[in-house]
């Protein structure tokens, strides 16, 4: 049997503030498998956010993983340099930020911005074949 895309095993995640700790994330679990569709749902405030950005580590400080593991084709993200990083965010997993005017920039075209995308997270394509993956 082939194994889960995404696993979230008992994923904790805390941000360190002056008066104590705030546990943004406590204790998600999930697999997602080839073909099925996930979507996280909640209160504003509740993690939705913050569990979305561990998936890539990027997690802003002093937010921090405290525990659990996130395996991407069985392969520990948390454990990842920054160059596996590089090659995971954008080609295999992607984030679509929540404000599309910093995410977004009408003054190009969302082909060109897409291209950008694809040629940062493989140096090696060209433009002629990032449009037209585009």
């Amino acid at each position: 049997m082939e194994r889960p895309i995404l696993e979230v095993k008992n994923v904790s995640i805390d941000y360190p503030i002056s008066i104590g700790t705030v546990a943004a994330v406590r204790d998600v679990s999930f697999s997602l498998e080839r073909g099925e569709a996930l979507g996280i749902v909640g209160e504003s405030g509740c993690g939705k956010s913050t569990l979305g950005l561990s998936f890539l580590r990027l997690l802003r400080s002093p937010g921090r993983i405290v525990n659990g593991d996130i395996l991407y084709h069985g392969k520990n993200i948390i454990d990842m340099n920054q160059n596996e990083l590089l090659k995971l965010r954008g080609q295999n997993i992607a984030m679509v930020f929540q404000n599309p005017l910093t995410s977004l920039d009408p003054l190009y075209s969302i082909e060109d911005q897409y291209i950008e995308t694809m040629k940062e997270h493989d140096l090696k394509i060209n433009r002629k074949e990032a449009s037209k993956r585009a």
